[in-house]
């Protein structure tokens, strides 16, 4: 089963349901392997290893404030063609606030 850091934000909006000034955070690691195509290589490549997810709700009765925090940890490719080797080494950082 892949998830992807956006599904992951929408699947916990749906499940946690927060009291006035609560704050509720999800620390994980989510295995992945997935393959991508990737355009400027010209291939498509194999990717595992996981993501780690920091997702942190808050709510004060005005505002619902979300933090996703995620980076990659361990992951590595493999080009179908080539056989090159990848490694990913970046983080995604989404920062989302509501008015109620």
């Amino acid at each position: 089963m892949q998830c992807g850091p956006l599904i992951c934000v929408i699947a916990a909006l749906a499940i946690f349901t927060l009291p006035v000034d609560a704050a509720k955070i999800v620390n994980q690691s989510i295995p992945i392997a997935v393959s991508v195509p990737v355009p400027c290589v010209g291939e498509v490549v194999d990717v595992s290893g996981k993501l780690h997810t920091v997702i942190t709700f808050t709510s004060n009765g005005r505002h619902v404030n979300v933090y996703v925090h995620v980076n990659a940890q361990g992951i590595t490719g493999t080009g179908e063609i080539t056989g090159r080797t990848f490694q990913a080494n970046r983080r995604l950082i989404l920062a989302l606030t509501s008015l109620s």
